[in-house]
């Protein structure tokens, strides 16, 4: 059987109307089975394996092991990894020219540990326990080698983080220091 979904991979009404298609094994098990969705236009969307196709919402399927998603090109647009239903180790999204935009780590469903998205602004850093921020910010950082920190409460800067510039070198005879100074206040 062929099940067909719309462009929110909820069921469609007709083939017609639909973005992509799953065509369903007809095997009963209780072992998770290897299925490939396609683009209507025939290019492979996401392969991995699963307990069964959810028949009127994909993204609510129960997949297994490493789903991999792809652009219409061909190139890996996703990965990620599921085991007892549920998000288990890293996730990578990519852009279409193969560039990694966001890396995340799962435990038992939840974020754990470092995620790293690339924004407009520069390189987001967050980390996260059970699921929930780490701290009360997370952190940007530029090209520039310099970074920001913005509270998650109402995304605002946190604190100024100094710039190289700012590092003050002083020199005894039996030592050397390092400091900080920001607008004249070390």
């Amino acid at each position: 059987d062929t099940v067909y979904y719309d462009g929110n991979l909820k069921a469609a009404i007709h083939k017609s109307f639909s973005n992509y298609y799953v065509i369903v094994p007809n095997l009963e098990t209780e072992d998770a089975l290897p299925f490939r969705a396609f683009y209507s236009t025939g290019e492979l969307y996401s392969e991995g394996a699963c307990f069964g196709i959810n028949l009127s919402n994909f993204n609510e399927t129960i997949f297994d092991g490493t789903i991999t998603y792809y652009f219409k090109d061909g190139k890996v647009k996703k990965l990620s990894n599921w085991r007892n239903k549920k998000l288990e180790g890293g996730q990578k999204e990519y852009d279409s020219n193969g560039a990694c935009y966001h890396s995340a780590n799962y435990v038992d469903g939840c974020l754990s540990g470092e995620v790293i998205s690339l924004t407009e602004k520069g390189r987001k850093v967050e980390y996260y326990d059970n699921g929930s921020p780490i701290g009360d910010y997370y952190t940007i950082w530029y090209d520039n080698g310099t970074s920001d920190r913005y509270r998650y409460a109402d995304d605002k800067l946190y604190q100024d983080v100094p710039l190289r510039k700012d590092m003050v070198l002083e020199e005894t005879k039996d030592h050397r220091y390092r400091y900080y100074t920001m607008n004249g206040i070390s």
